[in-house]
């Protein structure tokens, strides 16, 4: 089972493809997403607004294990656009287990 973590981002306009690339070099840099059997999809769905999701495989760790591996995503994904542009917003964050229907919001 895959807990899941839904967020957007804006950015300075005209600075979501760079607000990718930032943060794709300071993952890559940081962590070995493949091995712990977790994924990242992201995007730039306009020019401000940068789309990512987060799967994070359970297995046999606890929930909370689960939880603090999404949290460190979270925390180098905002360390990149911190660092990278200094002004951003969160604009929406959802947790959701893989194939449940029930999203919630993170603050």
């Amino acid at each position: 089972m895959y807990v899941n973590c839904d967020l957007a981002f804006t950015v300075p306009e005209n600075q979501a493809t760079e607000a990718v690339k930032r943060i794709l070099e300071t993952l890559s840099a940081k962590l070995l997403l493949g091995a712990r059997g977790d994924s990242l999809n992201i995007r730039a769905s306009d020019e401000k607004t940068v789309e990512i999701t987060i799967s994070a495989l359970k297995g046999k760790c606890s929930f909370e294990d689960v939880l603090e591996r999404i949290n460190e995503y979270m925390e180098l994904i905002t360390f990149a656009l911190k660092n990278g542009f200094g002004v951003f917003d969160l604009t929406s964050s959802f947790l959701y287990p893989d194939g449940e229907f029930q999203n919630y919001t993170l603050c």
